[in-house]
């Protein structure tokens, strides 16, 4: 329903508004969203943002001129219990051009993810209803790198990251995906820092 200039000034008079959030005045259109939307236009932000970096190649956390001294350099990827980081790692060595080798054997470094771990903890809770309101996402992962010659580089550092987020009943849908892409960017984020600490100790070798 859209209502014209005359309607207005009416319910204007009147000191209501008609129920739908459209009003139609000569030349322009006002809208004025629910906002009960709100949190449906973030997580859709948060996802196109998302999706953008992915593509592109960039990182959410820094960039790839990080990682300068990767390129070229020979690196065998293992995992123990890390598979989702793990995974981020070898994507970001690909667009770092650092080549991936099937076996340790075959490589100049060789780094070794392990024992990731991705929790969620209650951060505040409703005094009204004593359910949670704030969450926050804990991801703590280690890091180990060896030369071919069994020297080591790096041995397990841990990386520690979290990110906090709101949680509302009535937007249940838009926060458990929001939730999801929280812990799709901690995951990627985790990896860039794993590349950036192996690009340092690699140009801290070469120099």
């Amino acid at each position: 329903m859209v209502w014209g200039l005359g309607e207005n000034r009416k319910h204007a008079a009147r000191g209501r508004f008609p129920p739908f959030p459209i009003y139609h005045l000569p030349s322009t259109i006002y809208v004025f969203p629910n906002p009960t939307m709100k949190p449906m236009i973030r997580t859709l932000a948060i996802t196109l943002l998302c999706a953008a970096t992915a593509a592109c190649g960039f990182h959410l956390r820094g960039s790839g001129t990080d990682f300068a001294g990767i390129e070229g350099e020979r690196i065998f990827v293992n995992q123990t219990r890390a598979q989702a980081v793990t995974a981020q790692v070898r994507q970001q060595l690909n667009l770092a051009g650092a080549k991936l080798t099937e076996t340790p054997g075959d490589a100049d470094y060789s780094v070794i993810v392990s024992n990731e771990r991705l929790v969620r903890e209650v951060l505040s809770v409703s005094p009204q209803t004593g359910k949670a309101e704030e969450y926050q996402l804990l991801l703590r992962v280690f890091m180990t790198v060896k030369t071919s010659g069994g020297e080591t580089l790096v041995d397990e550092q841990q990386i520690s990251l979290s990110r906090d987020f709101t949680y509302d009943e009535d937007a249940a849908l838009g926060k458990f995906s929001e939730e999801q892409l929280l812990r799709e960017e901690l995951t990627r984020e985790a990896a860039d820092q794993i590349l950036r600490r192996l690009g340092a100790q690699l140009a801290k070798r070469a120099g």
